[in-house]
C-alpha cells in the first residue's frame, strides 16, 4: 500500500511544479500541492507503522534469542545484532516521525497542528530528518 501512496505522490508533485511553472495551464496548483502533502503524510504514516513493527519483531526475536538454550559467544552476538537493528529502526522512525511533523505542517489549516509551527521548528524538524538519512547513509559506507 505504502507503495502505491509513493507512485501517486510523485506524479502530483511534477503536475504541482509543472503548473507552477507554466508547463501545464490550471487555475491554480495549489490543489495538486495539496494532493501532494496528503499523499505525503500517508506515506509517513505507513512509514512510522512499518517502523514500529519491525521494532515490535526485533523486541521478540531478543527476547527469544536471549531465552535460547545455547548460551555462549554466538548468543551474545546474535543480541549485539538484534540491538544495532534496533538502534538503526529507531533512527528511521524518528526521521520519518521528524518528516512526518513537517509534512502535517504543510496540510490545509484545521487539520491537526497545521501551519501552526514556527519557521524555526520547522527547519530544526528538516535538520532532524536530514541529519539522521546523512547518518543513516555514512554507516552504510562503512
Amino acid at each position: 500500500m505504502s507503495n502505491i501512496v509513493d507512485q501517486l505522490y510523485f506524479p502530483t508533485e511534477h503536475i504541482a511544479w509543472a503548473i507552477d511553472r507554466g508547463i501545464i495551464w490550471s487555475h491554480s496548483s495549489l490543489y495538486w500541492w495539496y494532493c501532494g502533502t496528503v499523499l505525503w503524510t500517508i506515506s509517513l504514516l505507513f512509514s512510522i507503522a512499518k517502523c514500529a513493527w519491525l521494532l515490535l519483531k526485533l523486541q521478540m526475536k531478543k527476547k527469544r534469542t536471549a531465552l535460547s538454550q545455547d548460551s555462549g559467544v554466538a548468543n551474545s552476538d546474535s543480541l549485539k545484532q538484534i540491538a544495532m537493528e534496533q538502534f538503526n529502526v529507531c533512527l528511521v522512525l524518528c526521521g520519518r516521525c521528524a518528516d512526518f511533523c513537517c509534512a502535517v505542517h504543510w496540510l490545509p489549516r484545521g487539520f491537526l497542528w497545521s501551519g501552526r509551527l514556527s519557521k524555526f521548528m520547522v527547519g530544526l524538524l528538516g535538520t532532524i530528518s536530514s541529519s539522521i538519512g546523512l547518518y543513516g547513509r555514512l554507516c552504510q559506507l562503512r
